[in-house]
């Protein structure tokens, strides 16, 4: 029997983490994948510290990254100059797991804030921003979707900036099944 289930968390660091109840949580979760997005080089280095290296594989790719029990075999990264912007957009790794090959994409949509902030402040004014920011965070979901598509054994973590009843994620992330509504728990959130 090849099958076997994974504990995954993902998590965005952001400026502002306490490290010290992130390493306890790592402690009482037992993960075997982490997928971090906003990890600073600070943060970077906290993980690295946290997490042996005798117990956890670990990559960043600039400010995306994986802690990993399965061997990281490679990656590769799309950046968000692809689409005028800058950091990363999303990551790919692959894993030696239990039935052979498998991909993790951690992926960071674009954050709506700029856009809901954009109408709180500004009203009907501030629509077109919201407009710019759906209108990128469309084209980032296709690039990724068709990114991933050919894969098999896929798992896919990060943040979305989404929620399931918007039609950018209907259309282009609603063919894979979304453990966290479907078995999952915790937080889902990274902002209040």
């Amino acid at each position: 029997d090849t099958k076997r289930s994974l504990r995954i968390v993902s998590c965005n660091l952001g400026t502002h983490v306490d490290m010290r109840s992130l390493s306890e949580f790592i402690s009482r979760a037992q993960p075997d994948i982490i997928a971090f997005q906003e990890a600073y080089s600070n943060n970077q280095e906290v993980i690295e510290k946290i997490l042996s290296r005798d117990k956890w594989y670990l990559s960043f790719e600039g400010y995306l990254g994986i802690a990993s029990r399965l061997k990281i075999i490679d990656s590769e990264i799309i950046k968000r100059n692809i689409l005028g912007g800058q950091g990363e957009l999303a990551s790919r790794y692959t894993l030696d797991g239990p039935a052979g090959n498998m991909y993790l994409f951690n992926i960071h949509l674009k954050t709506p804030r700029t856009g809901i902030e954009a109408v709180v402040y500004k009203g009907a004014a501030g629509f077109s921003t919201m407009r710019k920011v759906a209108e990128l965070q469309d084209k980032e979901s296709r690039i990724l979707s068709a990114w991933i598509v050919p894969h098999k054994n896929v798992l896919i973590a990060g943040d979305f900036n989404l929620t399931q009843v918007n039609p950018i994620y209907n259309k282009y992330w609603s063919r894979f099944t979304d453990a966290f509504s479907r078995t999952g728990f915790g937080f889902g959130h990274t902002w209040f």
